[in-house]
């Protein structure tokens, strides 16, 4: 996890109550990608919402697993794609 030495950061607390859901992700699951109409379509916050509130309606199944396969599905099982400006060389 990377911070903003200059940045402000505030402290912030919310009570959860029984059956709310509590999802921590990370920039590669909204940045998953795939060929779009007008260039490289990302899953975006969209897509992780829609999973979501697919997940809120079925609690017995596993939240972790469907966006899984969500992502799977929206880049065809493509291998996750580092961008050029963080790649080795």
């Amino acid at each position: 996890m990377g911070f903003d030495p200059a940045a402000t950061y505030e402290d912030a607390s919310i009570a959860l109550e029984p059956e709310d859901l509590l999802v921590i992700y990370t920039d590669g699951i909204t940045e998953a990608m795939r060929e779009g109409i007008d260039g490289l379509e990302l899953f975006g916050t969209e897509g992780l919402d829609r999973v979501l509130s697919e997940y809120s309606s079925d609690r017995a199944c596993d939240c972790t697993e469907l966006v899984r396969k969500a992502i799977a599905a929206f880049t065809n099982d493509a291998t996750p794609s580092v961008p050029t400006s963080l790649r080795q060389v």
